[in-house]
Parts: structure tokens; sequence; C-alpha cells
């Protein structure tokens, strides 16, 4: 049986009609079919997928009717929605040509928007049919998995207690800021923004480290506005991962001054 191109090889659309059965986390199969090449939705072709009710231990036959059935999902808080979604990538290579199965007008009335990977298909798979199998056993699973979320959460957050508790704008000065943007935002950028909190903590520690209340509003203010500046003119560099980091390192200069009811305080200037 054919496999699928792998995911380094140029971008290619599988032609419409063909089966592919997907490895399942658990061992087994499920199949998914490639119903249309979508051109406008994204700028770029992709493949309109979706997502078969068969589910298997051994690869079926083109003719099993399953395969041609679109799977519902109503598992957790789903609400009976045909898994269908736009391939964002090539077929992976573990995922197997069946054949091709003639589309449907049904078919060609799916609508879909979900931009995704072909992996995410088997997740799904294997979640309704536990949900439809075994649901006692997954939803205890997921209460495990929930209560060990909330208790890394709250280490979490006795820790960042504890580093706050330990600040001073002495500290904060010497602290290597935006490591993490290294590679992904321009050096040169990621240099002015470390002068930008270097220059606002001078400021601050001009008032012999205890500015009151108004100055350090006023202070992080101009540090806010330097920075929406600097995002304006540069093609709003600032996205997610920046604004987190960056809102919590005003947050750590606003409890280094004494103030941390005042945190999330970027909040009142920010355009980014």
């Amino acid at each position: 049986m054919p496999s699928a191109r792998r995911a380094s090889e140029p971008f290619i659309l599988p032609p419409l009609g063909s089966v592919f059965i997907m490895p399942l986390p658990d061992g087994r199969y499920g199949g998914c079919r490639v119903i249309r090449h979508d051109e406008k939705s994204f700028g770029v072709p992709r493949a309109l997928v979706v997502v078969s009710r068969w589910i298997g231990t051994e690869m079926p036959s083109l003719d099993e009717p399953s395969l041609r059935e679109p799977l519902i999902l109503n598992h957790h808080s789903w609400k009976n929605q045909v898994e269908a979604f736009l391939a964002m990538d090539n077929v992976p290579a573990d995922f197997q040509l069946l054949g091709a199965i003639a589309l449907t007008d049904e078919d060609m009335r799916l609508e879909c928007l979900t931009l995704t990977s072909w992996k995410s298909a088997g997740l799904q798979v294997l979640l309704q049919w536990r949900w439809d199998n075994e649901r006692d056993a997954l939803l205890a699973e997921d209460e495990v998995i929930r209560q060990q979320e909330r208790a890394a959460a709250l280490e979490r957050q006795r820790e960042r207690q504890k580093y706050l508790a330990t600040l001073t704008l002495e500290k904060l000065k010497d602290k290597q800021r935006f490591v993490t943007w290294e590679g992904g935002v321009n050096q040169g950028l990621i240099e002015v923004c470390r002068r930008v909190f270097a220059e606002t903590i001078d400021s601050l520690m001009e008032f012999a480290g205890k500015p009151r209340k108004s100055q350090m509003v006023w202070i992080l203010q101009e540090c806010v506005e330097r920075l929406n500046q600097l995002d304006a003119e540069h093609h709003h560099f600032i996205e997610t991962i920046e604004r987190e980091e960056l809102c919590q390192e005003i947050d750590e200069i606003v409890v280094a001054c004494g103030f941390p009811k005042d945190e999330g305080i970027a909040d009142r200037w920010r355009e980014w």
C-alpha cells in the first residue's frame, strides 16, 4: 500500500476523493477523505479533509461503509460537529493511501474554515470512540489531568510569589531580559526594549529606590508609551509572547517599587 509523501517534500495537494488511513495513539487506525481543494480561504491551496467514523485494528477495504460516514463530534463540549479541516501541511508519512471514493453532493456542500494539521485528526477519532465506549474512564482521566494542572499552577504561583518577594530595583537593573525573543525578534529591537527598561529603572532609582506612587506611575506610563511607539514603527512586532513578557516585566517593577496592588498597570496605556 503506497505511503503519503513526507512533510519535507514540496507541498502537494492529494487527489480529490483520496482515502487515507491514519495511526491512532492507541495503536488502532482511523480514516479520512479529501473532498475539496480550497484555494481561497487562506490564500494558498489547501486540502479540505473530512474525518471518517471508521475505527479499527486492521486496514479496511475501500468499500467499508463507515469510511464514507463523517465523524460527528459530541465528546466533552463538542456539539454534534462534523470533524473536518483544511490541512496546513503535507500528508504525514505514516498515513497510508487506501484508494479513492467518489464524492457525493453532500461532500461538496461541506463548509469548513478550520486550519490545522493532519495529525490532530487521529486524536479526535480516539476521543470520540472513548466518549462513546469508555466515558467513565475517560472522564476519570480528565479529572486526574485537571488536578495535576491545578497543582502545577499553584506551585508556579507559589514560586512566583517567592520570587516577587525578593525583588528590588537594584536586582531588576541587572536582569537579562527577553532572552526567549532571540531568533524570533530582530536583535536590534530586543536591545532597544532592554534599554527602555534599563532607563526606566534608572529613573525610578533616582528616588532612592522608593519612588512615590505618582512618580512610579508617570515613569511607567512613559515606558509603555515608548514601547507603543516602537511597536508602531516596526510593523507591530509585539505579539502574544512578547506582550505577556513585557507586562510581566512591568509588573515586576511595580512590585519592586512597593505597590503590588498595581500589577497590570501597563493595560492603562499599552496599544499592543
